[in-house]
């Protein structure tokens, strides 16, 4: 830790048992380096890390959107049809309902086998689509255990905008 600034501390345990503690970005004056570090429970890195995840998949599921409206325009209306996978996945992830993120697992489920067709076929730069969709699926995954952990208090605070650690931390995990 840098000399001159004191840490803030959400529990004071942390500190005399020597865990790393959580930069804070924004709260210098005129830029977003970090002026204090916040050490933070186990509880509360769950809520950032659902909170990250959701934001990462909420960006996924716009560019998945914006990819597919572009299959549209090039080539045929079949792919809107496909458009009912980042749609729910947007809403899942915004509004934290793990419903809705089960559905975007499927629709990752069903482009994971679109691809594996279309490798099987002969189309061999589909592989790429493949690896890269099951890496998001997991992630989706994850997201979803991480948000059936999460009580109703919980998941209300993470809809909630001015809660403490979307000031934490304002970036967001893409993977």
């Amino acid at each position: 830790m840098p000399t001159g600034i004191t840490p803030v501390y959400a529990d004071p345990a942390p500190q005399a048992a020597g865990i790393r503690a959580t930069p804070v970005y924004g709260t210098a004056p005129g830029g977003g380096l970090p002026i204090h570090e916040v050490y933070i429970g186990e509880n509360e890195q769950k809520l950032l890390d659902t909170y990250g995840l959701g934001r990462g998949i909420r960006l996924l599921s716009i560019l998945d959107c914006f990819l597919l409206i572009l299959w549209v325009i090039v080539g045929g209306l079949f792919h809107l049809i496909l458009l009912w996978g980042p749609v729910s996945g947007f809403v899942g992830s915004t509004q934290y309902k793990g419903t809705y993120i089960r559905v975007y697992m499927a629709y990752f489920v069903l482009r994971i086998i679109m691809d594996a067709a279309f490798v099987i076929l002969g189309y061999y730069w589909y592989i790429i689509s493949f690896f890269i969709d099951c890496w998001i699926l997991h992630y989706v995954f994850v997201f979803l255990r991480l948000l059936q952990s999460c009580t109703h208090a919980e998941i209300e605070q993470l809809r909630d905008p001015q809660a403490a650690y979307t000031r934490a931390r304002p970036y967001f995990i893409v993977f």
